[in-house]
């Protein structure tokens, strides 16, 4: 399994190799793109300078340092979908990274794979997790426009994943590790990623009057835990006791995602994922490598904020609230080990 990384600056390139990254991904808006469109008519699905590089000279040097190195690199160009106007500009974004020797780019937009299989270009296609290919169908589809690699979106559940791959032995297939655990994230995800200081979801949901504590949650709640707890647990969600699953069923990368996020936070994550993939290596995936990873993310939480932090990633492991891949038969099995199985309602019993 190949830990693919986000890069927003050359000087991240060899930070990101040395500590592991087998694959690096990056955005660029391009000035001509700028200059006709701005950041409010996005190239891709990062709507900030800050997740993009700055010119197509910074994405050469990174190119030229990975490939020393014997790394890939692929840009993403996953907008859900693009208008008649930009795609009189897309053909020369296309052919001037074909010039860098980019290795791939990510695509969601059905009419921008045809358009780069009618230019002839040597790319490698990957199909974003922003094209939601939740069906075998879809991905049959996808490999009809050369696609090589499918990013399987955050919805699917590691058992749907089985089914998914299954059909496609010749393809690649992968899959999130971290961060949003939004039911509304990717392909149905509306609205943009830096409204304020936050996400226009977040923010609003955070700012939202009338919402008490979580219910559910039993005594825990009497510790004040609430929905601003509940929602800092999503954004950091966590698919690493979920990597032994996710292999068996056919994936071939881990997504480390974040381009607008810190470097010592993918750092931190390609640790860990290197550390999980180590040990399933060595025959422990399960319950072994879930209290491993357990204690190793409490760890890295702790180092960053606190005791506090570390605490609240232990309940939030505990209880399955920062799990990425929840309906993991192996997560499901130990909280039934931890906790007995769920308590059937009584019938007529008000939900």
């Amino acid at each position: 399994m190949k830990v693919v990384v986000p890069i927003r600056s050359v000087r991240e390139t060899d930070i990101l190799i040395d500590d592991g990254a087998d694959e690096l991904f990056c955005g660029i808006v391009p000035p001509e793109w700028k200059r006709r469109f701005g950041f409010e008519s996005p190239l891709n699905r990062r709507e900030t300078a800050t997740g993009n590089l700055a010119s197509y000279a910074d994405l050469q040097e990174i190119v030229a340092g990975a490939h020393d190195r014997g790394v890939d690199v692929h840009v993403t160009l996953n907008a859900h979908c693009y208008a008649q106007e930009h795609y009189q500009v897309l053909p020369s974004v296309l052919g001037r990274l074909a010039r860098l020797d980019v290795d791939g780019v990510i695509v969601a937009d059905p009419g921008l794979l045809f358009l780069i299989k009618k230019m002839r270009l040597p790319f490698r296609v990957v199909v974003s997790g922003e094209a939601m290919a939740t069906t075998a169908a879809a991905v049959a589809l996808w490999r009809t426009y050369n696609a090589a690699r499918v990013i399987l979106p955050r919805q699917v559940t590691p058992t749907e994943m089985g089914r998914i791959t299954r059909p496609f032995a010749d393809m690649e297939f992968e899959a999130f590790v971290f961060s949003d655990d939004c039911f509304f994230e990717g392909g149905v995800c509306n609205t943009i990623h830096h409204f304020s200081s936050d996400t226009f979801c977040h923010e609003f949901l955070q700012r939202a009057e009338g919402w008490g504590r979580m219910r559910g949650m039993g005594d825990l709640v009497g510790r004040g835990l609430t929905l601003d707890y509940f929602l800092r647990m999503k954004r950091t969600a966590c698919g690493i006791c979920s990597l032994g699953t996710l292999k068996k069923n056919g994936i071939t990368h881990l997504k480390i995602p974040g381009r607008t996020g810190p470097l010592e936070s993918r750092r931190a994550g390609i640790r860990l994922v290197r550390d999980a993939v180590t040990l399933i290596r060595a025959g422990r995936a399960g319950e072994k490598m879930i209290a491993q990873m357990t204690q190793w993310r409490q760890a890295v939480e702790e180092a960053a904020g606190g005791r506090d932090a570390a605490e609240a990633q232990r309940l939030a492991c505990l209880l399955g609230n920062s799990c990425y891949y929840p309906d993991d038969p192996v997560l499901k099995k130990k909280r039934r080990d931890d906790f007995g199985p769920p308590r059937r309602k009584k019938r007529g019993a008000l939900r």
